[in-house]
This record gives structure tokens, C-alpha cells and sequence, in this order.
């Protein structure tokens, strides 16, 4: 692979250093603005009035389209210093989407989109490639070949949980899969956590330290940090971090800077390994289950007070990033579809729904860490846009479909589809819950409410960060303090937010116990399986089940079927119960609705002509027509009852993490519709709701 000496170099430690610049699909355009003001734009500023310096570069495809057409003056520096030899072009997927969890043939397209717009930058096409979140897999071998791909980086804890000790990690070193190699190049965690964050000489201190007199010292991560996270771009431009660090290289005697490429060609590879699939340690934390990620803590701090916790920090690992499609049923559904998407467009091969297929595999919206991801709206909505908008152009002027049926989302249990000209519907067996009503029209999905879910850092108290010593905070450091006003919000769901939940309620459970999730649950409906079979174009679900009353052990049987009909965008659900067998007393019976809306509780609503509030829990009723006016929707939001009914409303608000804290976010609106029942007057009960948006 290489034509040099085995000769590590010539005394002086080289510095492989390389930026990672990303704003997702779909983020506000003010963001990227802010990006380019106080990031992208000073740093390449900086990096190219030290013309010896020489440094790897990656942009995201979405950013550089932004970039090229309204920042031209960081587009010009990019060609500048990519031109004469400064700037390393690292290429990735195109729209940054994690390689191995998508189909080889669009992780092809999306390296090769991206190569060809690099080569035009540079006039040279890139043999690196840039990771996305370095998640690796050892599958992705011979798919990096077949791209052209030379080497590409990995966290250097993942080269030293492959059995690398840690005295060798100052250089590259050579993987295969069926004989095909690839170089890796490991990135310093302790570069990671120096750069810009320590002081100028603490940092080179470190630079000379982690290559020796002879290797490479590698870092290549968030260019982010150099001016976008908080606290950041005082420090690297007001206060001249970033300046006087590229001064002390180049002025260095000891240090020497180069590319990632010229290093491969002329030094011999440390060794060869065989990579388990992982990413960078804090990831490995992230996507475990809440429960699992707790315990990892409470060990890491138990190896920690007895001095162990970096050298066991090689044989933990904590999960991988598929999990995080587990751990949020939303994100594994969205993936899915995806993936189903993707095998349409590449049957019809319609360019137009293929790049939405491409833009909809952007990471940001599948997982979430120390920065939103999941937890956005605008990052899910822009994913579900350009799904639904690749749909749409597939399906054409197809009109309704008989209804389909399969393990859509891969979990063991069958779905349906229902499929038409303006909206397709998807029914889940458990609880014939309807977790997708995708408006072609809106191109929104009303179904992407994002659960309230219980995190591992909902249970550290928390407080304010600081940097060890002198220098800034690392996102890392700088855990935030969850107020108690925030703390009061943290209210935790038993199933994902869906719609058509149905609960078997006691007489006198109110909106505050259900909008609070201390409600008692007296039937086995809500998210249990239902048997789905085509009705005519639309779709009937079954389910045989109990009702537990007061002094009834065994419980009542019920059978509750619910018929599925989708006409243009009317979604109407028919309910009929019949309870089997003597019974005596009253039950609440409740449909739970939960809306996804581009407004959230902003949105006027009203029922009945009465106004009713989203943005608190309300009760309101008996009504009929319930309506919620979105001006990002094409239409109001109507939903219809009969018999009238009353009606709980409240807001679905999640706590998350962020960079900057802790963010409240609304995810949606709930609506319950709420009927009284007396079974020892009625064993057979009709009733309907229709969903029109």
C-alpha cells in the first residue's frame, strides 16, 4: 500500500490534523448562517494564512451546497488551499449518512456524489473518507475499496479494543475483509479532548507526546469546536487560540505537519488488526438502553476510584449504533421506511426520488447523543419530507391501493398499508395503532410524535461544568444543571405516541392523571396484538381481550374490532365492542390521538366553535368536531365523534440534552376522546372517529 521506508520519520513528530464540518438536512438556514459567521468562515481564515500548515478537510455534502451558493468567500478559500496542496479534501457519504446501515448500492452513490464534487473543488480525487460519527464496521471493507477508498479513521479506543497496546498508535495500520485492505488511521481521545480546548503550550505538549520523535500525533474531529459550541469562538478567535496554536507548529522544531495521504505513501503501516464494529467510547454510552447506560456509569466511576479506569477502558465498549434503532421505536421505524424507500427508488431509477432517498439517509434525525438529533422536530420532519416526497413522485397519479400487508418495520409483527393518491396510512398490530399518516400534500408525517422516554442523564443531578484547568469546557465537561422547574416536566410514556390507542379507564380518572401517565389501565388493548385482515381497500383489526372492573379477578372478555377506511385525506376508524358474558359497572373508554404538528402548542384549536387550549391540559365536551389550524399545514387538522364526546388535551413536551443544557421541546399534541360506558345496560356499542387533514 505504501512505497516508503518502514523509517517512521525524521525525529520530528508529524501532525495529522483534519476538520469535520456537518449542519444536517433540513437545519434552519439562520444555523448555518451562524456557522459560517463564527466557524467555517474564521477557521479556514486562519488555517490559510499559515500556508505550512497542512490539514485534512471534510464538509458534508449538505453544508458545502449551502456554502457554494451563498458563502462564496469560504468556498473560494476551500478551492485556495485545496489547489496548492494545503488542504487534504476528505470525502464521506454525500448527505452524511452512517454508511452501514444503508443499502451498499446507495452508500456507493452518496461517496462517489461526493468524490466527484470534491475533485472538482481540488482538481484531485479524494482517497480518504471520513467516517461518519467513525462508526465502524467490518463489512464496509470491500465496499470502500469498490469507492476508491485508501484509508479512512477510527477512534484509537477501537484500535485498542481490537488487542493494539496503546505505546503503538502513532501511525496507520491495515485491516481486510476477503483480501481486500484498508489503512486506519486511530484518532487521539486525548487530542480530541486538548484541541482547542487546553492551553496553547499544554495542547502541543500533547501534539509532541501522542506521535513521539518519530510518529504521527492524529485528530481529526468537529470543526464545530472551533467556534459554534458554547464558549468556543471567544476562545479559539477573540482570545487567539487557534492562531497562536498554528504558530506554534509551524514555528515548531520538533513538529511537523503533513496529509493523511502523503504519510500512508511513505511510512509502513504499524501493523494489521481486525476491527469489531463500534465508534468513539461516549457513543458506545449513548445507545444503550436507559437502565444499561446507568450501570455503565456506576462501573466506569467504581474503575475510576481504584485507579483501573483507563486501562479497562479497551474491553468496554458499550453498545453499537444499531441499537439506537431499539432503543427509539420512532428512529427503527424511520429506518425502515427508509430502507423500503430505497428499494422502490432503485427498481423505478427516477433521479428526482432517488436524491430524496439520499437526503432522507442524513444520521442526525436516527439517534441522539450529546446534541438533539432525535429530539428535533425540524431534523425528523426534513428526514419524513424527503421520504414522503420520494413516495410521492414514485406513486404519481396512482390512485388508492388494496391494502398491503407485512413486518413493515422488522420488529416480528405484521402492519398494514393503506396507500393513496394524498396520503399512505401504515396500522401496527399492536394495539392497531396507526403510526404513520404521511399528508403527500403537507409532505408531513401527523404520526412523528416523539415519545417522552426516560434517559440515563434525567438521573444525574448535575452541574455546572468547567475545563481541568485552565482552558474552555469540552461539551463533555460541561454537564448542565436540570433546574427544578425542568425537573417537574419529566413525565415518562409506557408505549410510543401513536394514534387510536385504545384504554379501558376507572370512572373518574381525569386529563391530569393521563396527561401525567399515573393513570390505571384496566384493559389489555392499548399495546397489545390485533389481528389484521383486509376489509374491502380498507382494514379490519381484531382482538379478542379483558377488562378487569372492581371484583372481577379473571376480568370481562371484550372483543374490540376497529375498521381502517382512507378516502383522499379522511381517515375514519369505526369501534365496535361487544363484551361477553355477565357484567356489572361502568368503564371509561379512551381513544388517544397524538398529533405531530409544525406549530406544536402554538396552534389555535377549537371544539365545537369553543375554543380550546393546547398548550396546558385541558378538558373540554362533550363535543363533536375538534379543529387545529397550522399555517405549515395545507389544511386544518379535523377530528370527528360520534356519539359526542368529551375530549383531555395537553402537550407532549420531551427533556433532552443538548450542548447547550437541557431543551424542552414540543413534540405534539395528545387528544383523548373519552365515552362512558355502562356494560349492564349495553353489551354491543358502535362508535366512530375520522381523522381529516
Amino acid at each position: 500500500m505504501n512505497t516508503g521506508s518502514s523509517e517512521k520519520g525524521n525525529g520530528k513528530t508529524t501532525l495529522l490534523m483534519g476538520f469535520h464540518c456537518h449542519q444536517p438536512v433540513g437545519n434552519f438556514h439562520t444555523v448555518l448562517r451562524q456557522g459560517c459567521a463564527e466557524c467555517y468562515g474564521p477557521l479556514l481564515e486562519e488555517l490559510a494564512r499559515q500556508p505550512g500548515f497542512k490539514f485534512g478537510f471534510h464538509l458534508s455534502g449538505y453544508l458545502l451546497e449551502w456554502i457554494r451558493r451563498e458563502e462564496k468567500g469560504i468556498y473560494s478559500l476551500l478551492q485556495e488551499t485545496s489547489r496548492r496542496g494545503q488542504a487534504e479534501l476528505f470525502t464521506a457519504g454525500f448527505y452524511e449518512p452512517i454508511l452501514s446501515v444503508i443499502p451498499p448500492d446507495d452508500a456507493l452513490e452518496q461517496i462517489r456524489l461526493l468524490s466527484d464534487t470534491l475533485e472538482e473543488i481540488s482538481g484531485t480525487r479524494p482517497s480518504g473518507l471520513w467516517l461518519t460519527e467513525r462508526i465502524w464496521d467490518p463489512g464496509l471493507v470491500p465496499l470502500l475499496c469498490e469507492a476508491g477508498i485508501r484509508y479512512t479513521l477510527v477512534d484509537d479506543n477501537q484500535i485498542l479494543s481490537a488487542g493494539q497496546g496503546g505505546e503503538g498508535l502513532s501511525g496507520y495500520f491495515i485491516t481486510e475483509r476477503m483480501s481486500k485492505t484498508l489503512a486506519l488511521f486511530p484518532i487521539s481521545q486525548r487530542l480530541r479532548y486538548a484541541t482547542p480546548f487546553k492551553q496553547v503550550p499544554e495542547a502541543l505538549q500533547a501534539v509532541e507526546e501522542a506521535g513521539g520523535e518519530r510518529g504521527a500525533a492524529i485528530i481529526f474531529d468537529d470543526g464545530e469546536k472551533f467556534g459554534m459550541w458554547p464558549g468556543t469562538h471567544e476562545w479559539v478567535y477573540g482570545r487567539g487560540w487557534l492562531r497562536d496554536f498554528l504558530s506554534g507548529v509551524v514555528e515548531s522544531e520538533r513538529i511537523i505537519t503533513g496529509s493523511f495521504g502523503d504519510y500512508l505513501n511513505n511510512h509502513a503501516p504499524l501493523g494489521r488488526l481486525h476491527l469489531p464494529a463500534g465508534s468513539y467510547f461516549e457513543m458506545g454510552e449513548w445507545a444503550l438502553s436507559t437502565e444499561d447506560a446507568l450501570l455503565f456509569r456506576e462501573l466506569l466511576a467504581d474503575l475510576g476510584r481504584t485507579g483501573r479506569e483507563k486501562a479497562a477502558r479497551r474491553f468496554l465498549k458499550g453498545g453499537l449504533w444499531p441499537d439506537f434503532l431499539l432503543k427509539y421505536p420512532e428512529s427503527g421505524n424511520m429506518h425502515k421506511k427508509m430502507i423500503r424507500v430505497s428499494e422502490r427508488t432503485r427498481r423505478r431509477n427516477i433521479p428526482e426520488a432517488r436524491r430524496c432517498l439520499l437526503r432522507a439517509q442524513c444520521n442526525d434525525a436516527y439517534w441522539h447523543g450529546i446534541f438533539g438529533g432525535l429530539y428535533l422536530p425540524v431534523l425528523r420532519d426534513s428526514v419524513k419530507r424527503e421520504l414522503i416526497l420520494a413516495e410521492r413522485i414514485l406513486d404519481g397519479e396512482d390512485g388508492p391501493r388494496s391494502p398491503f400487508f407485512d413486518d413493515l418495520n422488522a420488529d416480528g409483527f405484521q402492519e398494514a398499508e393503506l396507500r393513496g393518491k394524498e396520503a399512505i396510512v401504515v396500522i401496527h398490530s399492536l394495539g392497531a395503532q396507526v403510526c404513520e399518516i404521511s399528508d403527500k400534500k403537507s409532505l408531513f408525517d401527523l404520526m412523528s410524535t416523539l415519545a417522552r422516554k426516560r434517559e440515563h442523564y434525567h438521573e444525574t443531578p448535575g452541574e455546572e461544568g468547567s475545563a481541568e484547568g485552565e482552558g474552555v469546557a469540552t461539551i463533555h465537561e460541561a454537564m448542565r444543571h436540570m433546574d427544578e422547574k425542568t425537573r417537574r416536566m419529566l413525565v415518562f410514556d409506557r408505549y410510543p405516541r401513536y394514534s387510536f390507542v385504545d384504554h379501558f379507564l376507572p370512572p373518574g380518572t381525569g386529563a391530569d392523571q393521563f396527561a401525567e401517565g399515573s393513570f390505571r389501565q384496566l384493559g389489555d388493548f392499548a399495546d397489545s396484538p390485533f389481528r389484521l385482515e383486509p376489509a374491502g381497500m380498507g382494514v379490519r383489526a381484531r382482538r379478542e381481550g379483558r377488562v378487569w372492573l372492581s371484583g372481577n379477578q379473571d376480568g370481562v372478555p371484550v372483543v374490540l374490532i376497529k375498521g381502517f377506511s382512507l378516502e383522499g385525506s379522511l381517515l375514519s376508524v369505526r369501534y365496535d365492542l361487544s363484551v361477553e358474558g355477565p357484567v356489572d359497572g361502568e368503564v371509561l373508554f379512551a381513544s388517544e390521538l397524538n398529533l405531530h404538528i409544525p406549530s406544536g402548542d402554538g396552534c389555535p384549536a377549537d371544539l365545537d366553535g369553543k375554543v380550546f387550549p393546547l398548550d396546558r391540559v385541558t378538558e373540554g365536551g362533550p363535543g363533536r368536531v375538534l379543529s387545529v389550524q397550522d399555517p405549515h399545514l395545507e389544511a386544518p387538522i379535523v377530528v370527528r365523534a360520534s356519539p359526542r364526546t368529551p375530549v383531555w388535551g395537553f402537550p407532549v413536551r420531551t427533556v433532552s440534552q443538548s450542548e447547550q443544557g437541557f431543551d424542552v421541546t414540543c413534540q405534539g399534541i395528545c387528544l383523548v376522546m373519552v365515552w362512558a360506558l355502562d356494560f349492564s345496560l349495553e353489551k354491543r356499542i358502535s362508535l366512530k372517529l375520522s381523522l381529516a387533514f
